[in-house]
């Protein structure tokens, strides 16, 4: 077990065959670090520039090895390379397609098709790789397919999606 105590706060969390990736709330970047549990680097640090976050919550790892990060606070989705540099940004703030209010999970597929779930527009926006919006689900409810605040969201093999509606205290899968 690696008992790692740092002065930040982890959310969310993605894996590769070398390193993990850990999204620090507190310090605003990406913590990096190598299968042993030792602290290689950070990526980003606080702002609202390219590159920069407010609120990094959730990370994925792209089938081409890029991070897909989602930040919070800024309403959008960045994506690094695997050294860690910023290489672009999807979306704006805002409620249309492309458009983020408080974007928190996030997963992605082996073709490289990405899940966003919105806390504050409660619903599920899917991207394809390029970053362009194919298709949005969801709208604020208890019913099925509504959400209140969804959050984690995963994409299994057979590309059902699996959403985690905080506020309504259950998964549903899509």
């Amino acid at each position: 077990m690696l008992d790692m105590k740092c002065n930040f706060k982890p959310w969310g969390v993605a894996c590769s065959s070398t390193c993990f990736y850990v999204c620090d709330r507190q310090n605003a970047c990406i913590r990096v670090f190598a299968a042993d549990g030792k602290h290689m680097k950070d990526i980003g640090k606080r702002g609202t520039d390219p590159g920069e976050f407010t609120d990094p919550v959730g990370i994925a790892i792209m089938p081409n090895g890029k991070l897909a990060v989602t930040d919070f606070q800024n309403n959008n989705v960045q994506i690094f390379n695997e050294q860690g540099t910023y290489c672009c940004t999807y979306g704006t703030e805002g409620s249309g397609p492309g458009e983020f209010n408080q974007p928190m999970g996030i997963a992605v597929d082996r073709t490289g098709f990405i899940a966003v779930t919105e806390w504050k527009n409660n619903r599920v926006q899917i991207l394809d790789a390029m970053g362009n919006s194919v298709t949005c689900f969801g709208e604020k409810g208890a019913g099925d397919g509504e959400f209140f605040s969804p959050s984690g969201v995963a994409i299994t093999k057979d590309r059902q999606i699996v959403v985690g509606d905080f506020n309504n205290n259950r998964i549903q899968v899509f």
